[in-house]
């Protein structure tokens, strides 16, 4: 996008923060949180609440440092903004900064940072292999008694997941994408209204076994307790990069069984109430409302609209408990 001012002519670079805030009338846009252009000038000496030795184990670790790990293992990626905004809401930017270099010192983060023309481009954290390793077993352990146990160990098998690796400094074309989704899934954590029991953004969460070529394979997944009963959301999130075919072939088509079939939830995650839940920012055709109809309809034809609730992007995350209309609505 481009404007003149005098005789120059200024060029707006359009990030994935923006594309959310600008998926939606001027009327409902909001202001998503800004990436940093820089992560916070690091301060010398021994930063706060760190051992004199480095933790081995995610129970040495402090509260707050445990959460940071256990974020990024659940997210994949996060930028300094993101985990600011779901852990350290109330801090100094600072203070972040000082806890994940403890933390890529200590070998359980890495820091990685696209080449930015202009100095913009955020700065993302990463878990290592075995700082992944032993999220994934506490994640584990900890919902081992939770009425969505099923779920979390379909989605975490013995064999640990790979983390993911990012090599020189251009930007992956996936990481857009990962970073939409990521602040629709750290919005819905801050909503208290729904009370999220679980949330991650697994690469292909039920990807293995020999019936993953049948089950959906959603962006995110959220549990949440709803009147005492956990729910679980399978989140779709579209940029309009998607032809309608494949995307009837490879989501409307996997879902739709859970529409027809109510049992069928209960006997794959172990939780009898499933929705999917589906948002739209469309960057590049910046028609997001005709998007948004184009894809309910396909729902509705291929019988998942029963289960399917759809949203601009910008909405859900700005109300991430009320934004939904049904996909039937939206035809």
């Amino acid at each position: 996008m481009a404007r003149t001012l005098g005789r120059r002519t200024v060029r707006r670079r359009w990030s994935p923060s923006t594309v959310i805030a600008c998926s939606v009338p001027r009327s409902y846009r909001i202001v998503m949180p800004s990436s940093p252009r820089s992560p916070a000038a690091r301060t010398g000496g021994t930063p706060d609440d760190s051992a004199t030795r480095p933790a081995r184990t995610l129970a040495a670790l402090s509260a707050r440092d445990r959460a940071i790990v256990l974020a990024v293992a659940r997210l994949r990626i996060l930028a300094y903004d993101q985990v600011r905004t779901l852990l350290f809401p109330d801090r100094h930017p600072s203070v972040l900064t000082r806890r994940v270099h403890a933390l890529v010192a200590e070998g359980w983060l890495t820091r990685w940072r696209a080449r930015g023309t202009d100095g913009g481009a955020p700065s993302y954290i990463l878990p290592t292999a075995r700082a992944l390793a032993l999220a994934l077993d506490a994640l584990r352990h900890d919902a081992a008694d939770t009425a969505y146990a099923p779920l979390v160990a379909r989605m975490l098998p013995e064999r640990p997941r790979k983390p993911l690796v990012l090599r020189g400094r251009t930007e992956p074309a996936f990481l857009a994408h990962q970073r939409e989704v990521n602040q629709l899934v750290v919005a819905s954590l801050r909503c208290a209204a729904l009370d999220v029991r679980w949330a991650s953004s697994f690469e292909r969460p039920f990807g293995r076994g020999g019936d993953a070529t049948l089950l959906p394979q959603p962006d995110y997944v959220l549990v949440l307790h709803r009147a005492g009963i956990p729910v679980v959301v399978l989140g779709e999130h579209d940029r309009g990069q998607e032809s309608l075919a494949h995307f009837r072939r490879a989501k409307a088509e996997r879902y739709a069984p859970y529409a027809l079939l109510p049992e069928l939830a209960a006997a794959t995650f172990g939780v009898a109430t499933v929705e999917v839940w589906l948002t739209v920012t469309d960057p590049m055709a910046r028609r997001p409302e005709r998007r948004l109809r184009q894809l309910a309809a396909v729902l509705t034809s291929a019988g998942a609209a029963p289960i399917t609730h759809v949203a601009l992007a910008g909405r859900a995350h700005a109300d991430p408990a009320s934004a939904w209309r049904s996909a039937a609505a939206c035809v």
